[in-house]
């Protein structure tokens, strides 16, 4: 297995995870009452201050009634309109 190189851009998930609270009404505390989490770690999120580990995130995506795919999917959309495709950036043989 290879490691891949550090220039692998990484989805913006915070961005995701602020479009979708956002579409479905929620502001940052009352997702973080759904989620158990803190009003602050949210934002944090949101802003990509802080990295979001798997757990999180899917407790994020169970609060916000989405799958965790769906919202790696808006992610990585929004990683191509704003950065170019995806694959452009990954490693030969990773797409």
């Amino acid at each position: 297995m290879t490691t891949p190189p550090n220039n692998v851009e990484i989805p913006p998930i915070g961005s995701a995870i602020r479009e979708q609270r956002r579409r479905r009404r929620l502001t940052q505390e009352e997702l973080a009452q759904l989620t158990g989490l803190q009003r602050a770690y949210i934002g944090d999120i949101e802003l990509k201050v802080r990295n979001v580990s798997l757990r999180t995130l899917v407790r994020i995506a169970v609060a916000l009634e989405m799958k965790v795919s769906h919202l790696l999917a808006v992610a990585e959309s929004k990683l191509e309109s704003e950065e170019g495709m995806l694959t452009d950036t990954l490693p030969e043989g990773a797409d």
